[in-house]
């Protein structure tokens, strides 16, 4: 989508509906890099609506003469607010740059925004901070980072203390957009008054609505002692300062991230409604698609041998019945046992109504593998012969790898399995059935 902003078409894009919240990315990124960070919570947090925006320079707005200051992107952003949002009250999620800019917004829209999450935040653009740590590598994979395509490979050993193959898949989706498409020109004489030109703590009073900041420990880009300075100004904040995390501490760290920033958007529902949450609710993964088949094709897609290959999985084994076998093979050349979902079963069957089966965790997280979570996929017809499939992933326990396959699942569900669905009911193949 196109918002023109004086003279420039901003793009953006809009996910879900209900309460907004605005996400901001960082320099030299796009949107893409937000939607790969907050798309996953959002999974299992509905009724929010998501805006994601290409700052000036960056994505897919170009970056137009005027636009020369930090304070004049901010006159942008400021701009598409306006356009988008009008009055509504919004909340604010900032990575790095987006961080900075959001705190601007918070500063001339203090009445209108009910939270503010800002990760690996800038503070102070120019100046310095003795605090800030030197970068070191606490985990590489040295097979991942022989395979890193060169654009990417200074990126990757400069910011992130955590090089393994886990962000190495995550950089063509949300990372390769931006840092392949942003106006270098541009940016680099915006760099030249990177800093505001007034001073970003002159609130009219202290922010008392819910706020989270989060901070890598070992981030060398941004460091870690100013964030935590921060927290003076928003007495309602979570702060978290993340060890094995530098400056893509969203993916170093995803558990805690998504962990963290979940509870920050059930503070604020909270705020709003009055309604305590419970902090010890289980926690589900919610995704869902609307695809143009009628139900007993998209039925089929899920419960066949043809339809599961064509998008899922290369290879299957399904016994179409209650405690029948429902296993996908992704990787066949792996050892048994680690091919893909061995063992998983069929829990209840409805047809072109409900399908529910076991599922595991991805094999490389060994101490959980063994344990089983639950799917469920719903099917709803929709007016001219559409579908709208829900699917639900329940059943977690608490601890580090627990933690990382939900964050594992609460990412492919959607960005991946329902993409490749959608795909594939549009006509597209995936995989060549099996």
């Amino acid at each position: 989508m196109k918002c023109q902003v004086k003279d420039i078409e901003l793009f953006y894009e809009l996910c879900g509906s209900g309460r907004p919240i605005l996400m901001i990315h960082g320099y030299y990124l796009d949107h893409q890099v937000m939607i790969g960070a907050m798309e996953p919570i959002f999974a299992g947090h509905p009724g929010w609506q998501r805006i994601y925006f290409d700052m000036p320079g960056m994505g897919q707005t170009p970056g137009p003469d005027w636009v020369n200051s930090s304070n004049d992107m901010l006159d942008v952003v400021d701009a598409f607010v306006e356009e988008v949002l009008r009055d509504r009250p919004f909340a604010i999620a900032g990575l790095s740059y987006g961080a900075y800019i959001a705190r601007g917004l918070l500063q001339r829209r203090f009445e209108q925004i009910n939270g503010l999450f800002l990760f690996a935040p800038v503070v102070a653009p120019t100046g310095t901070d003795e605090h800030r740590p030197s970068h070191e590598i606490l985990v590489q994979d040295d097979a991942v980072m022989a395979a890193m395509p060169e654009p990417f490979r200074p990126q990757l050993e400069g910011t992130m203390v955590v090089q393994d193959g886990r962000i190495f898949n995550r950089l063509p989706t949300e990372f390769a957009p931006g840092f392949m498409g942003a106006d270098r020109p541009f940016l680099q004489k915006l760099r030249e008054r990177y800093a505001f030109t007034f001073d970003l703590n002159d609130l009219p009073e202290s922010f008392t609505k819910p706020a989270l900041i989060i901070a890598g420990h070992q981030d060398s880009g941004v460091g870690y002692w100013l964030p935590t300075q921060l927290v003076t100004q928003y007495p309602r904040a979570t702060l978290a300062v993340l060890d094995r995390a530098g400056h893509g501490l969203n993916l170093e760290q995803a558990g805690l991230f998504n962990q963290l920033a979940a509870d920050w958007i059930q503070r604020m529902v909270e705020a709003e409604s009055g309604t305590p949450y419970d902090t010890m609710g289980e926690r589900v993964i919610r995704a869902s698609v609307d695809v143009d088949t009628a139900v007993p094709q998209a039925w089929q897609a899920w419960t066949t041998k043809e339809g599961v290959t064509s998008f899922f999985a290369p290879a299957c084994h399904i016994d179409l019945r209650v405690g029948g076998a429902y296993e996908m093979y992704f990787d066949l050349d792996a050892p048994e046992g680690e091919r893909g979902s061995e063992g998983m079963q069929l829990l209840a069957i409805e047809p072109e109504r409900l399908l529910s089966f076991t599922w595991n965790a991805p094999p490389h997280l060994k101490k959980v593998r063994g344990q089983r979570t639950a799917v469920t996929i719903r099917f709803y017809p929709l007016p001219g012969d559409r579908t709208r499939i829900v699917l639900t992933h329940s059943g977690w326990g608490e601890g580090d790898e627990w933690d990382e396959a939900f964050a594992y699942f609460g990412h492919v569900w959607p960005a991946v399995v329902l993409d490749r669905l959608k795909a594939y009911l549009t006509g597209e193949t995936i995989f060549a059935a099996g």
